[in-house]
């Protein structure tokens, strides 16, 4: 990331859907700290909380397959777990689901385009 912008070396790329991760990164910390970030990696836990939970969105929203975010060789072995977490609906009451929430509520209270999606809490 340089200052709010992916920058992508396509010959290092090995699973495009980090991409949808990283853009979760951008997308989920307010636009005045986007703007400073140089090779930034979610240091913040409950911004990579937030950012797994925007691709999950993002990804549902674009219907792919949640392997394409959540492949076998990232989250530290832990994504077949975060798949079955998101599809089975059992973060709904999680802190990253509630920061997800406030982050939505502010998204269109400031007028920016926000996918159609249900995200509640319930």
């Amino acid at each position: 990331m340089d200052c709010g912008a992916l920058i992508v070396d396509e010959s290092k790329l090995l699973y495009p859907g980090d991409l949808l991760h990283e853009a979760g990164h951008l997308a989920v910390i307010p636009a005045e700290r986007r703007k400073q970030k140089r090779n930034y990696v979610g240091k913040k836990a409950a911004e990579e909380m937030m950012a797994i939970a925007w691709s999950y969105a993002a990804l549902v929203h674009l219907g792919l397959e949640p392997n394409v975010v959540f492949h076998a060789d990232g989250y530290r072995g832990g994504s077949q777990a975060l798949i079955e977490n998101f599809t089975q609906g059992r973060y709904r009451r999680s802190q990253s689901r509630m920061e997800l929430r406030r982050f939505w509520a502010s998204t269109v209270q400031s007028g920016r385009t926000v996918p159609e999606r249900n995200f509640s809490t319930s």
